[in-house]
């Protein structure tokens, strides 16, 4: 979603770079989409429901995710970070993970913090046993209204 300063038609121009917005429709039917919230905004026609699973994610604070259109709110668990560059690929990479073994919520609960020990550390290398007590703190709750 980041184009130049000429926008996204012909080829690619030196310049600043901003966020258009895209039609989201392209995304039915995928497994799995992580964006965070500013992004997520610029998307149009963005149907939870045609992706298995969505994640919006705000930083350390509260994000959202859906499960084939039913959607939660996750808050992560809070820790001492400097730098934060890189965290939306490490949440979509350690999801996309987490996912194919063990249910949705675990996953999201593990990805959260895997992140977070993540950017704690700058290292991927660490023991499972503390991404699973780290996730204990991560909550995860189902939301009545529907919507993004």
């Amino acid at each position: 979603m980041l184009q130049t300063s000429r926008g996204s038609s012909g080829p690619p121009h030196p310049g600043r770079l901003k966020l258009t917005g895209v039609d989201g429709s392209i995304f039915n039917g995928l497994k799995v989409l992580h964006a965070d919230v500013s992004e997520a905004q610029l998307v149009r026609n963005l149907n939870p429901d045609k992706i298995e699973v969505l994640l919006v994610s705000r930083g350390a604070d509260v994000g959202q995710a859906y499960l084939r259109g039913r959607k939660y709110t996750y808050t992560p668990a809070r820790v001492a970070v400097e730098e934060s560059t890189g965290a939306g690929d490490v949440f979509l990479a350690s999801f996309s993970y987490f996912y194919r073994e063990c249910p949705f919520i675990q996953a999201l609960k593990r990805a959260s913090a895997f992140t977070a020990l993540f950017l704690q550390r700058r290292i991927l290398d660490f023991p499972m046993d503390e991404v699973n007590e780290l996730a204990r703190r991560v909550t995860v709750r189902p939301v009545k209204s529907q919507g993004i």
